[in-house]
């Protein structure tokens, strides 16, 4: 017993979540191309406030821009060195071109069936919402994680 507790306060079992980048220089930059984006969908209107799903959709559109034009410039970001970090970064992109294509979907089923709900796509055992905020999460970057805009 007494080893079992040793080797907990050595930190044996401690581990390090598989999204956390050791790549802090890679991370800091992603943040700031990330806070442009998320504070310019924080100042669009709320989803609840449009008239008309062409009004939703419109708003929708407003705010997929700012995100493209984040992954536009996250894409030239220098890799990371390590290789698991690139793993990690390269999935994390993938997973922002998959949401992107979300919104855009949903943004246009709106425009033919006002009651369109939005349709995330399963990656990784889970939606492509929840692989960006788990990164971004793990990362410490909430701008990089998914606007609660839809």
């Amino acid at each position: 017993m007494a080893l079992f507790w040793a080797a907990i306060y050595a930190g044996v079992f401690n581990h390090r979540n598989p999204d956390k980048l050791y790549d802090e220089a890679w991370v800091a930059k992603a943040a700031k191309i990330c806070a442009p984006a998320a504070q310019t969908i924080k100042n669009l209107p709320n989803a609840t406030t449009a008239k008309t799903p062409a009004d939703r959709s419109e708003l929708l559109d407003r705010g997929t821009a700012a995100l493209e034009t984040m992954l536009g410039q996250l894409d030239t970001l220098p890799e990371p060195s390590r290789a698991s970090d690139r793993t990690i970064v390269n999935g994390f992109l993938a997973d922002w071109r998959t949401y992107v294509g979300d919104r855009k979907a949903f943004s246009k089923a709106l425009l033919t069936d006002p009651k369109a709900k939005p349709l995330m796509t399963e990656v990784h055992g889970g939606w492509d919402s929840d692989a960006i905020d788990a990164m971004a999460s793990a990362n410490n970057i909430p701008d990089c994680a998914t606007p609660d805009d839809m």
